[in-house]
């Protein structure tokens, strides 16, 4: 606790803690029958108001940072990023379907997005729930644009598939180039 002086009146600074354990003491000491004033009583009242303000300020703090890191380690686990060679893979785990109308030919969209968008999906579209999309890509100089290489989903939910779907995407890639 820290008090200061000023020219009409005493300030004092304490913790939640030190305030709850003065509020206690007025109150203990009233219920065993000391005399103690009403204006004391009316203190003891403000200052477990007050200590009980700053423990509800503190757990917000406390919540919206554990949001934050909460959010940030969510998005790691649904994402990936990395390099192979030049190139930069990233993946993004999620629920994906094949918008593609040639059989041919894949183009994965994910689900949440074409359905916020309100765009239709082909009749006999393949759905793919909770994979890895993967896409690589040529990260371009300057204010070029990127050159993609290619994407694909993985079969399943596990991370070891992503690097053998980017492996296969570029060794597809560089046979197209042959």
């Amino acid at each position: 606790m820290k008090a200061t002086t000023t020219s009409s009146a005493i300030r004092a600074t304490m913790t939640a803690t030190e305030a709850r354990e003065i509020a206690t003491a007025i109150r203990d000491a009233r219920c065993l029958g000391a005399p103690i004033a009403e204006r004391l009583i009316e203190i003891a009242a403000l200052l477990e108001m007050k200590a009980e303000d700053v423990r509800w300020t503190q757990a917000r703090k406390r919540a919206d940072r554990e949001a934050v890191a909460e959010a940030e380690r969510r998005r790691r686990e649904r994402e990936r990023h990395f390099v192979i060679d030049d190139l930069s893979v990233s993946a993004i785990r999620a629920d994906y379907a094949d918008a593609s109308t040639d059989p041919d030919f894949r183009l994965w969209v994910d689900l949440i997005l074409s359905e916020a968008l309100n765009k239709p999906l082909p009749d006999q579209c393949e759905i793919r729930r909770d994979v890895w999309c993967v896409r690589v890509v040529r990260p371009a100089a300057d204010f070029e644009p990127s050159q993609i290489i290619g994407s694909d989903c993985t079969e399943t939910a596990d991370p070891a598939e992503i690097a053998a779907v980017a492996d296969r995407l570029i060794r597809k890639h560089a046979e197209a180039l042959i």
